[in-house]
């Protein structure tokens, strides 16, 4: 067997208890001088809750003392490891070494007649295109044809805008790689549309994997059709407009879409205005799907010919 396989294990973790650990190295080798370490615990979308480091670090052993009120808030099936970096030593450069991973378990007591506690952790995800570093790899692509695409609209004095790499009328969806952490949601876009813009581009909420089911807020620019929709979508690139108003696109627009799950409301807003939402739907049957597995966000970019449509110049979601 070539390299190392990493030890697989599990982390348990106790309400009140302090978590004490400690790694050693292989047999007949050392840390050395130099070596750091962390334990990096993740959701099961990859998404970091939090990394420890260790209380202390020798030669011959790694240990970590980790308070109760930093573990706390670490849930019950989340993923663990342990990675040690050893400096360089002679001919041989700086490694990693996994030192362990696994799932985290809590072994807490059970309170039957204790309050409920909110255990969710709020996230943010932000994409904002950088030319350089080029399409967030956060990006998953699910369908459609061709790939995303930062734009450069320096020409134009304009900022890079995220849309598709294409220009002959075709359509491109992908959702976000995580979830997330509540149904409540909040959603910010700013638009790009540059020389040539005729197209849609729906940023959409309520996502499973395969955007089989997902709520979209569509934002339309064209010589006829110029206005904001909601949609409800039944595939990457299939969907049913649900609620449109009339809206002129310009560049460095500002859009704020929030979905409410008490009312089963989706809002949008537009710049700071926020005294009434320029449009809004409430999914009186209860039609799209909610909860785990349906939190991700998503992404449909569609162009007219010669255009790459509407481009985002900034993206963000938040638990709401």
């Amino acid at each position: 067997m070539l390299g190392a396989k990493t030890r697989l294990d599990t982390l348990v973790l106790s309400e009140g208890q302090t978590w004490v650990a400690s790694f050693f190295p292989e047999p007949g080798t050392a840390f050395g001088p130099g070596t750091t370490a962390e334990c990096i615990l993740t959701d099961p979308a990859g998404v970091v809750l939090a990394t420890w480091t260790p209380a202390a670090v020798s030669d011959m052993r790694i240990d970590f003392i980790v308070q109760p009120d930093e573990h706390d808030a670490i849930p019950h099936g989340a993923y663990y490891r342990v990675v040690a970096h050893l400096p360089a030593s002679g001919p041989r450069p700086p490694i990693d070494r996994n030192l362990s991973r696994g799932s985290v378990v809590r072994d807490d007591n059970p309170s039957p007649l204790a309050a409920p506690r909110k255990t969710e952790i709020a996230l943010t995800y932000i994409d904002q295109p950088d030319l350089a570093a080029g399409v967030n790899p956060n990006w998953v692509r699910v369908g459609g044809w061709g790939k995303l695409k930062v734009w450069d609209n320096s020409a134009q004095h304009l900022p890079p805008g995220l849309a598709a790499d294409f220009i002959l009328f075709d359509k491109t969806a992908a959702r976000w790689r995580g979830q997330v952490a509540t149904d409540a949601v909040k959603l910010e876009v700013s638009t790009i549309l540059g020389l040539v813009n005729a197209g849609k581009t729906t940023v959409g909420v309520c996502s499973n994997q395969h955007m089989t089911s997902w709520v979209g807020f569509q934002m339309e620019t064209g010589a006829v059709n110029n206005r904001l929709s909601i949609v409800t979508a039944t595939g990457p690139t299939s969907y049913n407009l649900v609620a449109s108003v009339n809206n002129v696109l310009h560049d460095n627009d500002r859009y704020t879409l929030i979905y409410d799950p008490i009312a089963d409301k989706y809002l949008a807003y537009k710049s700071s205005d926020f005294s009434a939402p320029v449009l809004q739907w409430t999914d009186e049957d209860h039609s799209t799907p909610h909860g785990n597995g349906y939190r991700y966000p998503c992404v449909l970019f569609e162009s007219s010919l010669l255009s790459t449509g509407v481009q985002l110049g900034g993206w963000a979601v938040k638990d709401n």
